[in-house]
């Protein structure tokens, strides 16, 4: 599983938190490579199992987002909605760990 950190938006951590916690419960491994472009291009590959962030820009996630898709995968916000391009919060996996990842973000924020 791959992350990023919600490092401009401090306001955003109590959000970002609650899923994190669940991540490294429910994941074996928890990597950050540094670019969500990255992250969403080698979650399209199977190299990662999935990833989630916040407060992210387009240009961060519009292309890794479409290989997902393209691939079979599932990308939504955090609500499971399809306002994560304009939003910059996404969900980004394989079905069956997309539906993971939704049940952690609908836990309660700090």
């Amino acid at each position: 599983m791959a992350t990023g950190f919600p490092f401009r938006r401090k306001d955003r951590v109590g959000r970002y938190l609650p899923v994190l916690h669940g991540a490294l419960d429910h994941f074996e491994d928890l990597r950050r490579a540094g670019a969500a472009s990255l992250d969403l291009a080698w979650t399209a590959c199977g190299t990662f199992d999935g990833f989630f962030e916040l407060g992210l820009g387009t240009w961060d996630v519009a292309a890794g987002a479409a290989l997902v898709l393209e691939l079979g995968g599932r990308v939504s916000d955090w609500s499971g909605g399809d306002g994560w391009l304009e939003a910059g919060d996404i969900l980004a996996a394989p079905p069956a760990v997309h539906e993971v990842l939704l049940k952690l973000a609908a836990q309660p924020s700090s």
